[in-house]
């Protein structure tokens, strides 16, 4: 998984948007989870992989998860 993400910083409002792609095929990801680190703040990305992330506590790090279910019968 390859996160790309830009950041912004406003007084002590802290904001992360961009684009979650697969580091091997390079296919957007849709619907992984991001979140500010030690936090609730957080949004899963679009069906497109890309997303958008306020913050208003001060949080810096993104935490990302992502959970591929493929079932081969």
């Amino acid at each position: 998984m390859k996160l790309v993400a830009s950041s912004g910083y406003a007084q002590t409002v802290t904001s992360a948007s961009g684009l979650v792609r697969d580091s091997i095929t390079g296919e957007n990801l849709p619907f992984v989870t991001i979140l500010f680190e030690n936090s609730t703040v957080g949004t899963a990305t679009d069906v497109d992989g890309r997303f958008k992330l306020k913050n208003a506590h001060g949080y810096h790090t993104l935490q990302v998860s992502y959970i591929n279910s493929s079932l081969k019968i």
